[in-house]
């Protein structure tokens, strides 16, 4: 049994010659993400999620079909999705990010910040958490200040049309044209009368009618008036003072630094102008995805002794002639004073070993999910070349698929050396 993303999935074997690893393997995590979701294919990962949560119902599966969910614009189902996450693992801080962006998706931003704000609580050193909830306030206060400001639409009236003459009727159909839009406002001039033709039609009375159709097109086009008497559209979003109350002072602010300089005072940590401690994050992918290149590109495993045999001789190895697929990314947080080294990868290796006779047994070992969490047990997936020799199998299960001995063993040796010169930065 291996663990993929979370899930137990069992190697089968085809023959006595032959390991077959399944096409459809269900990796709901990295590798599905990197994969079917990261390449736009939002129903078949949807799919994938349905099956893989059939087999195993946890947070970390529902959690992630909220963010298929929300892609594909189902928003009921991806809140439905994140709750359920949550009442799995209320202590799953990804399931509350989740929980808070079906609540955008569905305009309940006050929803929204209670749940980026429970995600801040239990996840503190994660900054998106506090730039959501952030967000969610600021469009909770202009949602309600469009509420507020938005006037009723007026009652619609049949236009009044007179019964006397032709003549009334063709003056009433040109003043609804007036209010069509696009109409700069300007009085449209009167047709003169013809000679001979009755009279009474175009008086004063109906200028004025005129005059009020234009009045009522302007205050049509959504316009309003600021409290200082200003005259603008309601696509210009101005703050009112109880906007203000409700989103706070967030705008920058000049950061003194104290007297001396250098960083605060005894227990913090970070750079100079953080010297309060509160929160700083340094960008460490670049180093770390150079290093980690290099030490993995080293990994190799000498066959022992009494492993010589099934067509290896004395002195042979393993050794990973390339590292590829290496994504990720890592970061040092400091947080009140306390420093924690955050990384995220996955990568794959390819390894090969000369045989007796010239010939060679190679393939692939897969690493999807490396983080500081994993205490030393990772989650593999080995592949084996169909050209591989079937006498070379039982060298392969004892020092590639083993997680205890072999090369995985050199690369958890390469691996905590990276830990250990990533935590003396």
């Amino acid at each position: 049994m291996a663990k993929v993303g979370g899930v137990k999935v069992s190697l089968m074997h085809s023959d006595s010659h032959h390991t077959h690893i399944p096409l459809c393997v269900f990796l709901p995590t990295e590798l599905l993400n990197r994969g079917i979701f990261a390449a736009g294919n939002l129903p078949e990962a949807e799919l994938l999620y349905d099956k893989a949560i059939a087999i195993k119902p946890d947070a970390v599966l529902f959690a992630n079909r909220a963010a298929v969910r929300l892609g594909l614009n189902l928003t009921d189902s991806a809140l439905a999705d994140a709750c359920k996450a949550i009442e799995i693992d209320p202590k799953y801080s990804k399931a509350y990010y989740r929980k808070g962006q079906a609540h955008n998706a569905r305009r309940e931003h006050e929803s929204a910040v209670d749940a980026f704000e429970k995600g801040m609580e239990l996840d503190p050193g994660n900054r998106s958490f506090r730039e959501c909830a952030t967000k969610a306030k600021a469009a909770a206060a202009k949602l309600a200040e469009e509420a507020a400001k938005t006037p009723s639409p007026p009652p619609f009236t049949t236009p009044a049309t007179a019964t006397t003459t032709t003549t009334t009727t063709t003056t009433s159909n040109s003043s609804l044209l007036l209010a069509a839009p696009g109409h700069t406002g300007s009085k449209k001039k009167k047709p003169k009368k013809k000679e001979g033709e009755a009279g009474g039609g175009l008086g004063e009375e109906d200028n004025s009618g005129e005059e009020d159709v234009i009045i009522k097109a302007e205050a049509m086009r959504g316009y309003k008036v600021l409290e200082d008497g200003r005259k603008t559209t309601y696509f210009n979003n101005t703050l009112s003072e109880e906007a203000r109350r409700l989103i706070g002072d967030i705008a920058p602010k000049k950061i003194e630094m104290p007297e001396g300089g250098g960083v605060g005072g005894e227990g913090t940590a970070g750079s100079a102008w953080n010297y309060a401690g509160t929160f700083e994050e340094r960008n460490m992918t670049e180093w770390a995805t150079g290093r980690l290149q290099e030490l993995l590109s080293e990994v190799c495993f000498s066959v022992p002794r009494e492993g010589v045999g099934a067509g290896v001789e004395e002195g042979g190895r393993f050794d990973v002639k390339k590292v590829t697929g290496l994504e990720g990314d890592a970061s040092v947080t400091f947080v009140r004073g306390k420093k924690k080294y955050l990384f995220d990868f996955v990568f794959t290796l390819e390894w090969e070993i000369g045989l007796l006779g010239g010939g060679k047994a190679k393939g692939t070992l897969k690493y999807p999910d490396v983080t500081p969490d994993n205490d030393d047990e990772y989650d593999t997936l080995l592949e084996v070349d169909q050209l591989t020799p079937p006498e070379a199998r039982p060298l392969i299960n004892a020092y590639v698929k083993s997680s205890s001995a072999g090369l995985q063993q050199m690369v958890r040796e390469k691996l905590q050396q990276f830990m250990t010169e990533y935590q003396a930065l």
